[in-house]
């Protein structure tokens, strides 16, 4: 499901990034053209960092693979709501004063042996629903979290992904006023571009751990599920008729 939100974060993420590769080039070349202008050899210093790119380049690739997550996940989320509000009504359906609003408008309270019956076999599914209903709706919250965050982290990823573009800008306009010392122009502003990637490394490392919760949290909630939904007859037999009485059997 698209999200047009995230689709033009990524779409901005794919461009910022094609505009980072090319100003990379533009600096390679601008590097080993002025270093040799001045008798210095930087050509080692440029192979090292484009295979420094190039890594880079995989893994903000492996980060736009899943920028449709944060969609999906609100999606879940909305879905697990839904079932949480219909648990809600069938947990309210099943309280004793609800199970026959008639009978709170001056008619007879039903009592007696069916009564009696009826009433503890509802109780257990009453509690099956209350307890499936807050484990519905605690699922559904923490996928709105897990949401939250990983929209979080892409809009972050852009900012940073610009930052690395403004580096390496930066970098050429150092570069074309140099009057000597390339080589420690040239590492430098390699340096300075690299600290702007390691920023992209520790924000995907924070949105892995917080992941990483997300997915023991959900898992928790689904573990606490209930086996099964209680048996309506379990502590009773089918009713039977006998001598003209209904005998509802031993629980």
């Amino acid at each position: 499901m698209a999200d047009p939100t995230l689709e033009q974060i990524a779409a901005r993420i794919k461009a910022g990034w094609q505009e980072f590769l090319r100003n990379v080039d533009e600096f390679a070349d601008l590097a080993i053209r002025v270093a040799s202008k001045f008798s210095e050899d930087v050509s080692a210093a440029i192979a090292a960092f484009r295979d420094k790119v190039r890594e880079w380049t995989a893994t903000v690739e492996d980060l736009l693979l899943g920028f449709r997550a944060p969609a999906r996940m609100t999606h879940d989320a909305e879905i697990w709501q839904q079932i949480d509000n219909a648990l809600q009504s069938v947990a309210g359906a099943l309280q004793p004063e609800n199970l026959n609003p008639a009978r709170q408008q001056g008619v007879p309270q039903w009592t007696g042996q069916a009564a009696n019956r009826y009433n503890s076999q509802i109780a257990p599914q009453r509690n099956a629903a209350s307890q499936f209903e807050r484990l519905a709706g605690d699922t559904s919250k923490s996928l709105q979290q897990g949401s939250r965050a990983a929209y979080s982290f892409y809009a972050a990823l852009l900012s940073l992904i610009l930052a690395c573009v403004r580096a390496v800008a930066n970098g050429i306009a150092t570069l074309s006023g140099a009057g000597g010392n390339v080589t420690s122009l040239v590492t430098n502003i390699i340096a300075d571009i690299a600290d702007k990637f390691i920023a992209v490394l520790v924000q995907r490392d924070n949105a892995e751990g917080a992941m990483r919760t997300l997915a023991t949290t959900l898992r928790g909630h689904m573990s606490n599920f209930p086996a099964g939904w209680p048996d309506p007859t379990a502590n009773a037999s089918w009713p039977k008729v006998i001598d003209g009485r209904v005998q509802l059997g031993t629980p």
